[in-house]
């Protein structure tokens, strides 16, 4: 509450400036004569300078941190107590179903043409998850993967590969999702998890939360682990570690790790 209330007054005086400024109220248009004021002239030089776009970039921007908080609150609730044995593939199935449909950023119109090749682990086992949060993992790794490709392929989004391929391990289950688009540089493995990190000029209207997400909802939520590679040239890839079987409190212990992500996008936003 308290970070959105100066939040929407910064929206709520911008909209009343851009009231006070509308040719359409008679009383600002009364008040402009009064002060002998030629309004038309006056809203030709805003309009010259851009400032009345720039007001509107101002309470878009305020919408979209209000926005953005609210999905970091949502993340930061423990939901351990959700988890129920599901099966990874499945949920990788659905996941790219739904992002094949996506209008974000044209992942939906990329997805109609880049091939995706699995190579799913037949002994792989249900794994103890909250399937909602799983699947905003592997849903937003692949419009990562997307924007990758995008950047680097641009108007030939066939030549783009995405290789989703899984691994039973003794107590855990691994998730590696590929793609061969433009390499993260290496000298931004440090920060590839922090929130609104980008590395390509296209970001997804998440404004750039995606990786960030997914790595509190697999290490705070899920006891796992995700790690990133890329290599020149070859694309990138994201390994996830799930253990077969969740422990309640130790996932309660990490749920306070998603608060102190919110201080860090506050920062940014500021």
């Amino acid at each position: 509450q308290r970070i959105h209330k100066p939040l929407r007054h910064m929206i709520q005086n911008t909209h009343h400036i851009e009231r006070f400024l509308s040719p359409d109220l008679p009383t600002n248009q009364e008040v402009a004569k009064s002060k002998q004021i030629a309004f038309n002239k006056m809203l030709d030089y805003l309009e010259s300078r851009d400032i009345l776009t720039l007001l509107n970039h101002i309470k878009s921007a305020g919408k979209e941190a209000i926005e953005l908080i609210a999905t970091l609150v949502q993340f930061s609730q423990p939901h351990y107590q959700n988890h129920v044995e599901h099966s990874i593939h499945m949920i990788l199935d659905s996941s790219i179903d739904i992002a094949s449909h996506s209008f974000e950023a044209d992942i939906g119109y990329l997805f109609k043409y880049v091939h995706i090749h699995k190579q799913y682990d037949s002994t792989l086992p249900a794994i103890s998850c909250n399937i909602n949060d799983i699947q905003q993992v592997f849903i937003n790794l692949l419009i990562h993967a997307s924007i990758a490709i995008k950047a680097k392929y641009q108007n030939n989004p066939e030549e783009g590969l995405i290789t989703i391929a899984t691994r039973k391990l003794s107590d855990q289950v691994e998730i590696i999702i590929s793609d061969n688009g433009t390499n993260i540089p290496k000298s931004d493995f440090n920060k590839v998890f922090d929130p609104f990190y980008s590395p390509f000029t296209s970001s997804s209207a998440r404004g750039g939360l995606e990786l960030a997400i997914a790595y509190f909802i697999i290490t705070s939520q899920h006891n796992g682990t995700i790690t990133v590679s890329s290599f020149e040239n070859e694309g990138n890839s994201f390994t996830i570690y799930l253990p077969t079987s969740q422990n309640a409190d130790a996932t309660e212990n990490h749920t306070n790790d998603m608060a102190a992500l919110l201080p860090l996008a506050i920062d940014e936003i500021s």
